[in-house]
């Protein structure tokens, strides 16, 4: 019988110890970003997330509403995103976009527009035919928990 070789042991038991540390701190880390991102959403948004109670009855108040949030949205998105794993940041970063950017402006990163939360009525003329889409209040409504669950989805709890 041959005696195996002690030094391999040597060299990977600290190696596996010291990844696995690594692993646990990166996945406490999330956990706390996780809870703190949660919070802060709602603790702003709680009033209208995820059941609207006090969405506003001028569907365009909805608007000053939401900018006055922003920033505090905006200092938590910064934070969570740096706790996230990398190769999930693109898609909150598209979350985020969807949440405070209507489609027609997405390719400006920066802009702040919360008009695909605001019913409206608008009449086009494509392919020489007059089409009219009619944006309801419930589908705003919709719109924006599904915006806000789609950043929150980062969060889970586990």
């Amino acid at each position: 019988m041959t005696d195996l070789p002690t030094w391999p042991f040597i060299i990977i038991a600290p190696l596996l110890g010291i990844l696995g540390a690594f692993a646990v701190r990166r996945y406490i880390t999330f956990q706390n970003a996780s809870i703190k991102f949660r919070e802060a959403i709602l603790n702003e948004l709680g009033d209208i997330y995820p059941n609207p109670i006090n969405w506003k009855e001028n569907t365009l108040d909805i608007v000053p509403l939401l900018k006055s949030k922003f920033v505090a949205l905006q200092t938590a998105v910064e934070e969570f995103r740096m706790a996230l794993p990398w190769y999930k940041r693109k898609a909150f970063d598209k979350a985020w976009l969807r949440y405070h950017c209507p489609p027609a402006y997405r390719a400006d990163k920066d802009y702040q527009g919360y008009a695909h939360y605001v019913p409206c009525v608008s009449t086009s003329i494509i392919n020489k035919k007059q089409v009219t889409v009619e944006t309801t209040k419930e589908t705003c409504k919709k719109t924006f928990k599904d915006n806000v669950y789609s950043l929150l989805k980062f969060a889970k709890k586990t």
